[in-house]
């Protein structure tokens, strides 16, 4: 029986295991950086805002980003590190937006149709099934959201964002930590938490991991294929070692973010019977900018959608609960081609992370906020001072893709079509590191390449058989 090695417990591995499931002849060993703490996190039946306390979830966000901070040695400080190593990774952070690409996309990256035949089975794990759809449809009819619509341009449009929503509870985000506890639960996978994979050394056909577990370093071997879904950061820097790339440019695009906010006074609250007992926390629409070959996307929602505690607010605060009756709130992503960002590993494993953008970019955005806010201002939705086009903290994104995708090596691509790193045997990449640039939303594109490149392995080991 072959054994694997998984390193991370986000989407993509999740993935990666579901494609697996067809194939019994694998032992599945997972590697994950989080501790036990991050358990106690997902017993607190996280939303997509923990009702129960927001700073505990803060908190605990914290304290991973130390330890990830740490285990690579980041020695950037001036950027919002979202990029955590807790179970479940980015799933416990995300706001469940998902984009499919089109075929458009399909066509420029040269992405196989055969990778396409695999859609159905990502949207049944992202529990995006006509019943969470036509649940969806009903809560956009919400006039709130209805009214929305009516803000459409020549440079700007108004369209359905696709939201992954929990199986048995639509105030919850998908996440992937409980998904991973089950299986090792169920004696499926063997589950490490608190295993930091610091190398990857390859022995002929064989793979030895170099862990870091509570400050002590240990030594597991005989692996037959490595997959890294460890993060763009976690990939890139294993990678890095195991070809002795040390400081040498790793380039990555993101989505520079900004916060909307609009007042509209003829706006008014409204309840149906059947969700009355909450408030639905999701953007379910999502806003699209084009100016001249750069597009720019971002999420809306009317404010009353939201829980008081987001906010730091108590549920009998008269003023906030006055005007946030008024209120519509989002993000808006500027186009990644506008970033030229990268991280270097030096030869300590000391990770260095530069955020930039590129010259023009200031004016670009410019341009993206003036068409926004005049679109909105036609349609009496109101910028608000300070809190409309807020920048957030650089990197907050979390949206970070393509730092192996194009990365070469004395003119040799790093990765394969096959996801599988340069001059290896059987260790591959099924993170968004690996993923072309471009989505604004990147989590469907990534699941969609492990799953479908975890398939090709199987293939080729059912046939060697």
């Amino acid at each position: 029986m072959e054994k694997i090695a998984i390193i991370g417990t986000g989407l993509s591995a999740m993935s990666t295991i579901e494609a697996l499931k067809s194939y019994k002849k694998f032992q599945i060993s997972v590697f994950e950086t989080g501790s036990k703490n991050n358990i106690k996190f997902l017993k607190e039946k996280k939303t997509l805002f923990p009702n129960k306390s927001f700073k505990y979830a803060s908190k605990i966000f914290e304290t991973e980003k130390k330890k990830f901070k740490k285990l690579y040695k980041i020695q950037e400080n001036k950027f919002f590190l979202s990029s955590v190593g807790g179970l479940g990774g980015l799933s416990n952070y995300w706001g469940g937006g998902v984009q499919i690409p089109n075929d458009d996309y399909y066509e420029k990256y040269k992405i196989p149709n055969k990778m396409q035949d695999y859609k159905k089975e990502i949207l049944s794990i992202l529990n995006l099934n006509k019943k969470n759809i036509s649940l969806l449809n009903v809560i956009r009819k919400n006039p709130l959201y209805k009214k929305l619509n009516t803000i459409n341009d020549k440079q700007i449009s108004i369209e359905d964002l696709n939201i992954s929503l929990d199986e048995k509870n639509i105030k919850k985000t998908f996440t992937t930590g409980k998904y991973f506890i089950d299986l090792h639960k169920k004696k499926k996978i063997k589950l490490y938490l608190s295993h930091s994979v610091k190398n990857i050394v390859q022995i002929k056909d064989k793979y030895e991991l170099e862990i870091e577990k509570k400050d002590k370093n240990i030594l597991l071997k005989d692996f037959d294929i490595v997959i890294s879904c460890a993060g763009l950061i976690g990939s890139s820097y294993l990678v890095g070692k195991f070809h002795n790339e040390f400081n040498k440019k790793f380039v990555f695009y993101n989505n520079d973010i900004y916060q909307l906010c609009f007042f509209n006074k003829n706006l008014k609250t409204y309840k149906f019977n059947k969700f009355n007992k909450f408030q639905f926390p999701h953007p379910l629409k999502k806003i699209k900018v084009k100016y001249k070959n750069f597009l720019s996307e971002g999420s809306i929602l009317p404010m009353s959608f939201l829980n008081n505690k987001i906010l730091g607010f108590s549920k009998n605060n008269v003023i906030y609960n006055y005007f946030k009756k008024f209120l519509i709130v989002g993000n808006f992503f500027i186009d990644s081609k506008l970033s030229e960002n990268y991280l270097k590993i030096n030869e300590k494993g000391e990770v260095t992370v530069k955020f930039k953008k590129k010259k023009n970019s200031q004016q670009i955005i410019k341009k993206f906020k003036n068409i926004v806010n005049n679109t909105f201002k036609k349609n009496k939705f109101f910028s608000i001072p300070y809190l409309n086009f807020k920048n957030y903290q650089i990197g907050s994104d979390s949206h970070y893709t393509s730092s192996l995708y194009f990365y070469k090596k004395k003119n040799k691509k790093i990765l394969d079509s096959n996801c599988k790193v340069l001059d290896s045997r059987n260790f591959f990449v099924f993170d968004s590191s690996s993923i072309p640039p471009g989505m604004f939303y990147p989590t469907f594109l990534t699941m969609l390449n492990a799953f479908f490149n975890t398939k090709k392995i199987i293939k080729k080991y059912e046939k060697n058989k």
